[in-house]
């Protein structure tokens, strides 16, 4: 990496004194996902969103290219983006086959992996060539920089978002050739930029001490929500109604720790006939909801499950809750976070998955610990135990939080963090 961490701590430290001076950027993003693929509504899709928006609305030409299973470039929300369609060569078809013949090996996911960097790097450097960027960005997960060029007329950065290997130790996965091979495809990836920053402590920390890797840490922007957004109560109405309940929302993973939730609610449920678990979002893999359901029964009826809700019907359901409950086990300054934080709703969340990065536990929020379920139950307790008045202030201080993060702060210190490495690039 040819910058120093030194050499740009205060881009991330003190925002306050970062300005948005300067030309406009021109900014490629490449991606294994984003909000125009309908199976992608994870955390980086939803932050390239925001951020492409903002840095269009602050005058920079943003432009996104995703894997995806087509060719075709459309706008979204204002934004060029370029859907690329991953394609496995026949001679990655071959070693397939012959591995898993003869070793009884699968790797499946490391090769679809290197494809499609093949192919999003293949369709960000044709478009360079008729209309150059100023810098591309891309994430350790899905190693979507292991194609970019090493010598190139452009900075290429690394935003963090995932960390396979702490992922796959703090969910107990297996560790096999397949996900060693991707791992290390990610790592290499990661190498070949020219600097790299993250959103968390947490995830900055682990990449520091296991690669030895100089990592910025840059919040992501947040748009506080004055209920100018349009709401869509449908779904609430039809399937919660009047119920007093417990939410969790995202992917319903074992990573975001939705395998804990009957564990947790099970002695509130029995403390109270009327309270419920209600659980939104796309399993994965399939089974996580039937196992809470096993682990509560006799109190299974107690549980709703809803499918995958766009934000408009899903902010109605956040809003109406008592408090919103997310025992990851790892996350990366979490999204659903925000999210409920932005509608002012009470979250409990962990203090290992960096909550408290957000929450102070009993000012703006609550946090317990994943190494004690007990914790957890205690931290719900405490907010069903708030009178209303209390519950309101609470998410309003929430709210406040978030004023930090709002994109007249974050996004000139990226744009800032980005000339920089331009510049030390070119000299």
């Amino acid at each position: 990496m040819a910058m120093t961490a030194t050499a740009l701590s205060t881009i991330a430290t003190h925002t306050t004194a970062a300005s948005n001076a300067g030309p406009s950027l021109r900014i490629a993003y490449l991606t294994p996902e984003y909000v125009t693929e309908p199976k992608f509504d994870g955390g980086l899709a939803n932050y390239l969103s925001r951020i492409t928006s903002a840095l269009s609305g602050q005058g920079h030409d943003p432009e996104v290219f995703v894997s995806s299973d087509r060719d075709e470039s459309l706008e979204h929300n204002g934004v060029t983006v370029h859907r690329v369609k991953s394609v496995v060569s026949l001679r990655d078809e071959l070693f397939l086959k012959i591995v898993k013949k003869a070793m009884g090996i699968r790797l499946h996911s490391a090769i679809h992996m290197k494809s499609g960097a093949q192919s999003l790097a293949a369709a960000f450097m044709r478009r360079h060539q008729d209309q150059p960027f100023d810098v591309a960005q891309g994430s350790d997960y899905g190693a979507t920089g292991l194609c970019i060029p090493r010598r190139r007329n452009f900075a290429f950065i690394t935003r963090l978002s995932y960390f396979r290997p702490f992922v796959r130790e703090c969910t107990g996965a297996e560790l096999t050739s397949d996900h060693r091979m991707s791992e290390r495809l990610e790592r290499v990836s990661v190498q070949r930029s020219d600097h790299c920053y993250g959103p968390s402590r947490r995830i900055a920390d682990v990449v520091r001490q296991r690669w030895n890797m100089p990592v910025e840490i840059i919040r992501p922007p947040v748009q506080v929500i004055n209920g100018e957004r349009p709401e869509d109560d449908s779904v609430f109405q039809e399937q919660i109604g009047q119920k007093n309940y417990i939410l969790f929302f995202g992917r319903v993973c074992r990573v975001k720790g939705a395998d804990l939730l009957a564990n947790i609610m099970r002695p509130l449920l029995e403390e109270d006939d009327s309270l419920h678990l209600v659980i939104v979002g796309r399993e994965q893999p399939d089974g996580i909801v039937a196992e809470n359901r096993d682990e509560l029964s006799p109190l299974a009826s107690r549980l709703i499950h809803i499918g995958r809700l766009p934000h408009s019907q899903l902010f109605p359901v956040i809003r109406n809750a008592q408090a919103v409950l997310l025992p990851s086990r790892i996350d990366n300054f979490p999204n659903v976070c925000i999210e409920a934080m932005q509608v002012g709703q009470v979250v409990i969340g962990t203090r290992e998955a960096s909550f408290d990065e957000l929450i102070v536990d009993g000012e703006n929020g609550f946090l317990g610990s994943i190494e004690s379920i007990p914790t957890l139950t205690a931290a719900v307790r405490r907010a069903l135990t708030l009178t209303s008045s209390e519950h309101a202030k609470m998410g309003e201080a929430a709210r406040l939080t978030l004023r930090e993060f709002v994109p007249e702060v974050t996004i000139p210190v990226l744009c800032d963090f980005y000339r920089n490495v331009i510049a030390n690039r070119r000299n």
